[in-house]
């Protein structure tokens, strides 16, 4: 009888133990529970005057490289304005009332958009050539505020690229100059292009461009001009709609000269500048990163793509019956066909 009830009071002991232990363990999930921080999304607001968007999936692809999920680690919040600038102002607007971690935004319009929205969510622009000159940065070095981003060579490559040009077609006497007129970064620039022009014995004309509907007529008006070819200033719209540009300047039989290999691989006749529009959305995803890590855009100086590349499109040159120099294709660094 003695055995059988120390046999029950340790059973008793190793049930109440156990009750406890569920207890402290239930207890202690409570409060994980009660003080543990929800998961936060990064919030990414992408402002970008055209659509498409140039690029955009090699941001989302640089994101991913870096560890981020797409839609589950960081949301990435799309506004397009399809060319008007008092949309840009509406958008970026709507990105600081969603309260997103860290704006994008391309172009200039773009980037100054966001700098009128907000003094205070960090913003990374993307192919802005002279921010400095802009009003958006203090210095390259140190941008102050709360805007940094990645510049797409120094507006001065415009003036390259025309004595490019003029390299690659020796007798080029006329040269249209297409341009927005709302881009304020290349109407900062643009008397020094035709004074440059002028001296290389150019006869330059401005043609504005007005809408993406505009190309057929803008370029109807070049070669009823009689201009022998086309410098495209650089700008993400003119950009985003290559094609439709690319195919227009084709139907007047005009070559033209842009800024990136994309321009190219569109039947652009050359392209001098950063290798890639790509390139430019990769980095300023690695800026968005720095960001989210907890950098602060005032720190974070101005990425400027030193890698200044020629691409020729010889297909181009044969139906334009052009006969670029051999010292020229020599130095390309892409020889399209």
């Amino acid at each position: 009888m003695a055995v059988n009830l120390s046999l029950s009071k340790a059973a008793i002991w190793i049930a109440a133990l156990s009750i406890g232990l569920i207890f402290v363990i239930a207890l202690g999930a409570w409060f994980g529970a009660l003080f543990e921080q929800p998961k936060q999304i990064a919030r990414i607001g992408y402002l970008s005057p055209a659509w498409p968007s140039p690029d955009q999936a090699a941001f989302e692809q640089k994101l991913r490289s870096l560890g981020y999920r797409i839609a589950e680690s960081v949301d990435v919040e799309y506004r397009f304005s399809e060319g008007s600038d008092d949309r840009l102002n509406v958008l970026a607007a709507q990105l600081v009332d969603s309260h997103v971690d860290v704006i994008v935004a391309l172009s200039p319009e773009g980037a100054k958009a966001a700098q009128m929205a907000t003094r205070t969510i960090p913003i990374v622009f993307v192919s802005i050539s002279d921010p400095v000159g802009m009003g958006l940065v203090e210095s390259l070095a140190r941008p102050g505020g709360n805007i940094t981003g990645i510049a797409n060579m120094p507006a001065d490559l415009n003036l390259k690229r025309l004595e490019v040009l003029k390299d690659a077609m020796p007798d080029l006497r006329r040269i249209g100059i297409l341009v927005r007129p709302t881009n304020p970064n290349s109407q900062l620039h643009l008397p020094s292009e035709t004074v440059v022009a002028r001296q290389l014995g150019l006869d330059a004309r401005v043609y504005n461009i007005e809408g993406w509907d505009k190309f057929d007529g803008v370029f109807g008006a070049m070669a009823q001009d009689r201009m022998q070819g086309v410098l495209a200033i650089q700008d993400s719209m003119l950009f985003a709609k290559r094609q439709a540009m690319m195919e227009a300047a084709a139907r007047q039989r005009l070559p033209v000269i842009a800024d990136s290999l994309e321009y190219a691989e569109s039947n652009a006749l050359i392209a001098y500048g950063v290798k890639s529009y790509r390139d430019l959305l990769e980095r300023a995803a690695a800026y968005v990163d720095k960001i989210l890590r907890g950098a602060k855009p005032a720190d974070i100086p101005i990425d400027q793509p030193m890698n200044i590349e020629l691409a020729i499109n010889l297909k181009v040159a044969r139906e334009l019956e052009i006969d670029i120099p051999r010292a020229m294709l020599g130095r390309a660094n892409e020889l399209l066909e």
